[in-house]
C-alpha cells in the first residue's frame, strides 16, 4: 500500500507568482525568441499566467527530488536516477 504523501502537482488556482520566476520565464522567452524568431507569436499569445511556465519546471524538478528520495529510503535504490 502506497503512503498518502499529498499531490504532486500544484494548485494553481488564485497563487500569486513571484516577480522571480516571471523574471525567469521572461527570460526564457529572451532566449528562444533570439533563437527562433517564429516563436515570438507563440509566447505573445500563449494565454498562460505570468510565471506559470517556471512554476511547473520547479514543480517538475521538486517532484523528481523528493520521489527519488522516497525510493531511496523506503525501496533501497542508493544510486542512479529513478527518471531517465
Amino acid at each position: 500500500m502506497f503512503p498518502r504523501t499529498g499531490r504532486i502537482l500544484p494548485l494553481l488556482g488564485a497563487r500569486a507568482i513571484s516577480g522571480a520566476v516571471q523574471v525567469a520565464d521572461f527570460e526564457q522567452a529572451k532566449r528562444e525568441i533570439a533563437a527562433n524568431p517564429m516563436l515570438g507569436a507563440l509566447w505573445g499569445f500563449a494565454g498562460l499566467p505570468p510565471g506559470f511556465l517556471n512554476l511547473c519546471q520547479q514543480t517538475i524538478d521538486r517532484s523528481k527530488e523528493k520521489v527519488e528520495k522516497w525510493l531511496a529510503t523506503h525501496c533501497g535504490q542508493r544510486s542512479g536516477s529513478a527518471f531517465g
